[in-house]
């Protein structure tokens, strides 16, 4: 059930765009699938918790000020720890540990209009060091499956955080 679900269930959640069940249904496979590697990334994971916690808390309320400070107002920032087969699929992919892999903290940042999109991302760069090649625009390109956000990695006191900027819209869908 779990090959199952891997292979056909969760690809048909990621072509619909529910990117939520995409997740939720990995997660799940891969916890029977590859039990041992689901513990080694669970354990850290939750050995880090709360740290994680804290430093996405503290970034989102400098990026909620720093937005505020020039101009946006109808905005909603998320946090968010990347999902264990994301984790492990990277650590795959790259030939990485999970203490390298850059973007297991990311917030994202929603708001109305695209060009506030844009707006929201140069503030982002302006106040924090960008990590250059980790920069991707699936607003004026999107994903084959409709996904549209801008994607870029920064550094922030001493950690890297994904940032990810949507509409409203752009979120629902």
């Amino acid at each position: 059930i779990a090959e199952e679900t891997m292979l056909v269930y969760a690809p048909i959640a990621h072509r619909l765009g529910i990117a939520a069940l995409k997740k939720y249904l990995e997660d799940l496979s891969f916890k029977y699938l590859l039990p041992s590697e689901y513990q080694k990334i669970d354990e850290y994971i939750k050995s880090h918790k709360e740290s994680f916690v804290l430093k996405l808390n503290e970034f989102v309320d400098t990026v909620e000020i720093l937005l505020r400070q020039n101009g946006l107002r109808d905005f909603e920032i998320k946090g968010r720890i990347k999902h264990y087969y994301s984790i492990y699929l990277k650590m795959q992919r790259k030939g990485i540990t999970i203490e390298e892999v850059l973007d297991l903290l990311a917030i994202r940042i929603i708001v109305k209009e695209k060009l506030e999109c844009y707006e929201s991302f140069g503030i982002i760069h302006l106040n924090f060091r960008p990590l250059i090649s980790r920069f991707k625009d699936y607003i004026s390109v999107p994903k084959e499956n409709g996904y549209q956000t801008l994607h870029t990695t920064i550094f922030a006191k001493n950690k890297i955080i994904e940032v990810q900027i949507r509409t409203f819209d752009m979120h629902k869908n």
